[in-house]
This record gives C-alpha cells, sequence and structure tokens, in this order.
C-alpha cells in the first residue's frame, strides 16, 4: 500500500463517532447518578467525625447537668457555660442533614434540661407545648421519622427527655 492510498483510507468513521460519544454519555449519565445518589444518602444518613465527636462532648456535659439542682451556685453557672460552648462547637462542625438534626436534638435536650430544673426550682411542670413538640420533633428526627401528631400524647416529660437520650446515645455511639 502506497503513502497516497494510506491517506485516501477512511480511519475513522461516524458510525465510529458515534458509538464512542454514545458509551462517554452513558458513562458521564451513570457517574453523575451515582454521585448524586451517594451525595444524597451521606447528607441524609451519615454524621460527620467532627460533628460526632463535638456531639459527645456536648452530650456528656449536658449529662453531667442531669444531677445538679437549680441552685447549686458557682458550679452549676461553671457547667451550664461548658455545656452551652459544646453545643455551639456541635453547631460549628455540622455538615450534613444528620449533623444538623443532632445539633438540633442536642440544642433541644439542653433546652429541656434547663427548663425542667427551673420547673424544679419553681415548683412548675414542664408541660410546655412547644417544648414537648420540639422533644417529639427531636426524637422523630434522630430515628429518621417523622413524629406522628399525638403520639407522645400520654408521655411525661421525663419519658420524653429520657428518649431523646437514648436516642442521641444510639445516633452517636
Amino acid at each position: 500500500m502506497g503513502f497516497r492510498e494510506v491517506l485516501q483510507t477512511e480511519l475513522w468513521k461516524k458510525w465510529t463517532t458515534g458509538k464512542v460519544l454514545g458509551g462517554l454519555v452513558i458513562v458521564a449519565g451513570l457517574l453523575i447518578g451515582g454521585l448524586s445518589i451517594w451525595r444524597t444518602v451521606y447528607t441524609t444518613h451519615w454524621i460527620s467525625p467532627q460533628e460526632r465527636s463535638a456531639a459527645k462532648v456536648a452530650l456528656a456535659q449536658i449529662d453531667g447537668l442531669q444531677g445538679l439542682e437549680y441552685g447549686s451556685g458557682r458550679n452549676l453557672a461553671r457547667r451550664d457555660i461548658e455545656a452551652q460552648e459544646a453545643v455551639a462547637t456541635a453547631e460549628g462542625s455540622e455538615r450534613t442533614v444528620k449533623d444538623w438534626r443532632v445539633y438540633e436534638a442536642l440544642q433541644t435536650y439542653i433546652n429541656a434540661t434547663w427548663e425542667a430544673r427551673r420547673g424544679a426550682e419553681t415548683g412548675d411542670k414542664m408541660g410546655s407545648t412547644p417544648m414537648r413538640d420540639m422533644l417529639a420533633r427531636s426524637i422523630g428526627w434522630l430515628r429518621g421519622s417523622n413524629p406522628m401528631p399525638g403520639q407522645w400524647i400520654d408521655a411525661s416529660e421525663a419519658d420524653m427527655m429520657r428518649a431523646l437520650r437514648f436516642e442521641l446515645h444510639k445516633t452517636l455511639d
């Protein structure tokens, strides 16, 4: 075969172009679809390592507040500040939707702890509807479901706080 014959030979045909481009489109579609599914699962169901460690510290701080009396003076004030700082650190560590849900549950747990402690001091019950709704929502989020209306209607506030504490520990361990 001479040089002129080689130059006149068609090496790349329209059919070849169609097959190559079609394959690239299929590969790109699978890659984009796979990445979007992975991102959805990652942001919805996984807790980032930074949030997990920050939330564990915050949960330990809040659990430490449970046994203290409202009027315990400086020790209580110091522990309150430490717990607030730990929750703020957890807020700064959130990366995914699950991280945000854990942070919101921690915020609800510390608020419910303060309200229960103040109620024990003043003799009032913690039965405020907004706090009960926040507790029910946080428990539902950690369980991966939306709370059903009236699901916690007969539960005491102490039962709801125990359930939230259990769900937080289960989620973070």
